[in-house]
């Protein structure tokens, strides 16, 4: 019988194989390795799940809460502080990779998280618009982690944080529940 550590460690495996499926689900030296662990160290994530929809995010911190693993949404890996991820469940939230859907009537970008900031705003400009703030460089940034640190950018149309260009969001609150966020709510 397991205990501690690997009991959950497996409980937690089985749970989002079954919810997501074997593919979407690294554990052991691939998760290690995929956060950027050393392959064979100590510890590490407890599994690094790899959802598809907000739906699978939804199912992946339900699990972490009834499991009581910590829950950590990356949009980037290999991670700048992996350590940070030991003992956790993370949820790698690049495949969140819904194609930008620009609507010029409404001067709005419909996308998924894991979409680079840069192709966002490349369309964008396609159709005579862009973001209103911009990293200087398109290094690769995710839209989730820009808007959820608030980046405040400096190429587009007006100074600000992309924040400001939020106007509504599907979030998986903490207790697991997909809501849905107007500008009134961010």
């Amino acid at each position: 019988m397991l205990e501690g550590r690997a009991a959950i460690a497996a409980a937690v495996h089985a749970d989002l194989v079954d919810k997501l499926g074997r593919a979407r689900v690294l554990v052991g030296d691939d998760a290690r390795k995929v956060c950027g662990l050393a392959p064979g160290s100590a510890g590490g994530p407890l599994a690094v799940a790899q959802p598809a929809s907000a739906e699978q995010v939804e199912a992946i911190v339900r699990i972490g809460k009834v499991r009581h693993a910590p829950v950590l949404p990356r949009s980037r890996l290999p991670a700048l502080l992996p350590e940070e991820l030991r003992d956790t469940l993370v949820v790698d939230c690049s495949a969140l990779q819904a194609p930008p859907i620009i609507d010029v009537g409404r001067r709005t970008a419909t996308v998924g998280v894991g979409v680079s900031a840069g192709l966002v705003d490349r369309m964008a400009r396609q159709a005579r618009l862009c973001l209103r703030a911009l990293p200087a460089l398109d290094d690769g940034a995710r839209m989730g982690g820009l808007v959820a640190v608030g980046d405040p950018g400096d190429i587009g149309a007006a100074w600000g944080s992309l924040q400001g260009d939020v106007v509504g969001a599907e979030v998986v609150a903490g207790n697991g529940r997909l809501v849905q966020l107007g500008a009134a709510d961010l």
